[in-house]
């Protein structure tokens, strides 16, 4: 709670995206999460059964796309919704809105709120063009501007 409120009077303080600032980004890459597997074992001895669950992650990926528009002030990122958060949504995507925006020559670097304790990082190499999400669903991928 107390490390919500801190990040919360982060982005509060945080500067604002310059009003005359204008970016669409379309992003291709890699959507990063786990896989959890689990393995049941059971096992007699005389009449007693013992039974034991294994269970195990693994890293996975698959193909996503990650588009980042910035105007008016604002900065909104639309992310594909990760199926570890276990809530279905009608749209594959979801749009949110980046916080704690930071913009220089070199790098885009910014927040936005997945779910109420997930905030993921994103940045933005502004000569590669190339984009990290970091987090527990991670993206990683190279941009284009968009239209």
């Amino acid at each position: 709670m107390i490390a919500l409120f801190i990040a919360t009077l982060a982005a509060a303080d945080a500067p604002a995206v310059p009003a005359d600032f204008k970016l669409d980004l379309i992003c291709e890459g890699a959507v990063r999460y786990e896989l959890e597997h689990s393995t049941t074992t059971t096992t007699r001895t005389g009449i007693q059964y013992d039974t034991r669950t294994d269970t195990y992650t693994e890293p996975a990926s698959e193909g996503g796309r990650v588009e980042i528009h910035f105007a008016n002030g604002i900065g909104k990122i639309r992310y594909p919704t990760p199926s570890s958060l276990g809530v279905r949504f009608k749209d594959p995507h979801v749009v949110r809105e980046l916080r704690n925006v930071k913009i220089d020559e070199e790098r885009i670097s910014a927040h936005f709120v997945l779910a109420p304790v997930i905030w993921p990082k994103v940045t933005v190499n502004r000569r590669t063009g190339w984009i990290e999400v970091q987090g527990d669903n991670g993206f990683e991928g190279q941009c284009q501007a968009g239209s």
